[in-house]
């Protein structure tokens, strides 16, 4: 099932992506309000019976996409994570990943533009695979780990290379 976050007329919702919109699953789980709070309850089941047995409620073009999860608790990434990366920035991976973090709110949904910083001249923007956690956890063993994840998605990330690289981390 594709997830989607959206406002249409001024209301915040999350929805189920289908090939003729979207179908709106925003008041279909009982005290499910967004797409952050389906993923905590544990809800993704219901959510995709729900949406299997409707067709859409709406077109995308009646849509305005937000962020995947605009309330992000926790945004992680990690830099310079695969080896043709490496080699374009001169760099080599380490034994042990550089994490750095996103806030929340420099997020945009698909087919919104990058928001880009004034005091920057060299924005790079990539296409990232996001991985999206289901359900937390610590010290979970590498055979346990994909009990964790939720699902997938495509991420459109900007970084500040003009500023990145002031610092030896990357």
């Amino acid at each position: 099932m594709k997830l989607t976050s959206f406002t249409r007329n001024n209301t915040s919702g999350y929805g189920a992506v289908t090939d003729d919109g979207i179908v709106d699953l925003s008041s279909s789980i009982e005290g499910v309000s967004d797409l952050k709070t389906l993923l905590e309850a544990g809800s993704l089941a219901e959510a995709a019976d729900y949406a299997d047995s409707r067709s859409a409620d709406f077109p995308f073009d009646d849509v305005t996409f937000l962020p995947l999860i605009p309330n992000a608790s926790k945004v992680i990434c990690v830099a310079v994570n695969y080896l043709a990366h490496a080699r374009e920035a001169g760099r080599t991976i380490g034994d042990y990943p550089v994490l750095f973090h996103r806030h929340a709110q420099t997020q945009v949904g698909h087919q919104q533009p990058l928001l880009v910083p004034k005091s920057s001249e060299q924005l790079d923007f990539e296409g990232e695979i996001a991985v999206v956690l289901g359900k937390g956890g610590a010290h979970i063993e590498p055979e346990n780990a994909l009990d964790h994840v939720a699902g997938y998605a495509c991420y459109n990330e900007g970084s500040v290379r003009d500023w990145q690289f002031h610092v030896h981390q990357y």
